[in-house]
């Protein structure tokens, strides 16, 4: 994203003096999107690591006792977090 920004900075100028209309209009849209999901990147990107690991054998068994506000945690933390949680559903 933050690439694209860079991108999008070097280029309106140009889309300005040229007036391609459409294509500043879907770049302004999309510049303010990324700005917005800059402040929950943190979701996005462990909903995305959720996606991609949630099938794998050993990361799928953890990582389906994990939500995104635990990735901020220290890791003792964590492993106090996760050894809980795990308990609490494996009891009948």
């Amino acid at each position: 994203m933050g690439m694209v920004l860079i991108i999008y900075f070097f280029t309106f100028a140009m889309l300005v003096d040229k007036g391609y209309k459409l294509i500043l209009t879907i770049q302004v849209i999309t510049s303010i999107i990324f700005f917005i999901s800059f402040f929950y990147l943190n979701r996005i990107a462990f909903f995305v690591t959720r996606l991609l690991f949630q099938k794998q054998i050993p990361n799928g068994e953890i990582i389906r006792y994990l939500d995104a506000d635990d990735m901020s945690k220290k890791p003792e933390e964590l492993l106090n977090i996760l050894d809980s949680k795990i308990k609490n559903n494996m009891t009948p």
